[in-house]
């Protein structure tokens, strides 16, 4: 009867501690990894090659294969054995759940306050005083132009 309280709270556990959560198909519960792991595991596995992904991803053997064996030990999970397991469908939902919640979080990732690196333009000198008038020379009007400011020279 309090299934359905223990999933939301788990849910916001979860939410607070940053963890991947999915269903695990072959025992219909909820499991939940660090997303940095799985995802460290996915890069540092001895098979995993950036360049096959696109192989894999179009279901060319033995890439597929290969890749079904990295997602399968970076979620801890067995891959369908006939009777226990998950299947390749069901390998791949998972990847898809993990890819779509990553970019999620990259979306609501706040980078905080980052003061941005002063530039060599003329502003960051600094402002024109509020008595000093702004220069304007002769040749910077053209027929039918306004005349164009120019920062003073300071001199």
């Amino acid at each position: 009867m309090l299934g359905w309280l223990q999933s939301l709270v788990a849910s916001r556990r979860d939410n607070r501690r940053n963890l991947f959560s999915f269903r695990d198909p072959s025992t219909g519960r909820r499991r939940r990894i660090d997303p940095l792991q799985a995802f460290r595991a996915i890069e540092t596995h001895p098979k995993y090659d950036e360049e096959r992904l696109a192989f894999a991803a179009a279901g060319r053997e033995p890439e597929t294969s290969e890749f079904l064996e990295i997602l399968a030990a970076a979620f801890r999970v067995q891959r369908f054995d006939g009777q226990n397991g998950l299947t390749d469908a069901e390998l791949f939902r998972v990847f898809d759940e993990f890819s779509d919640w990553v970019e999620r979080e990259k979306k609501t990732l706040n980078p905080g306050l980052i003061s941005p690196s002063p530039t060599d333009s003329p502003c960051s000198a600094g402002p024109v005083g509020r008595d000093e008038p702004i220069a304007v020379s002769a040749d910077s009007t053209s027929a039918g132009d306004e005349p164009k400011s120019a920062m003073p020279t300071g001199s």
